[in-house]
């Protein structure tokens, strides 16, 4: 799988997340930063793989917003919104596209 398919896929995960937690009516108050921590990952895989603007800029950006979603999804398992459990694949698939995009320096 390519980097734009994992940062697509991973967009879609962090989405069905927030998904789950604005229909479990539990309120967590940081959905929406999640959501955009998401799409602004599989946005900056997209124009990667393009190769068409600043590469290091992109994979640092794509970085940076994945090691923010997970630190929300962290918190939203320390506050009781999600369960360990529940946070396992996201987690995973956030892990696992950092070690891909780091394999592109």
């Amino acid at each position: 799988m390519n980097i734009s398919e994992k940062g697509f896929n991973y967009a879609i995960r962090t989405a069905e997340v927030v998904r789950y937690l604005k229909d479990s009516e539990k309120n967590f108050p940081l959905c929406e930063r999640l959501l955009a921590c998401g799409l602004e990952t599989g946005m900056n895989c997209q124009e990667l793989s393009k190769g068409e603007t600043a590469e290091d800029i992109l994979r640092k950006l794509a970085l940076y917003k994945i090691k923010e979603a997970d630190y929300i999804i962290e918190m939203a398992v320390y506050g009781g919104y999600l369960t360990e459990l529940q946070s396992v694949h996201i987690r995973e698939d956030g892990e696992e596209l950092i070690k891909l995009l780091n394999a592109t320096v």
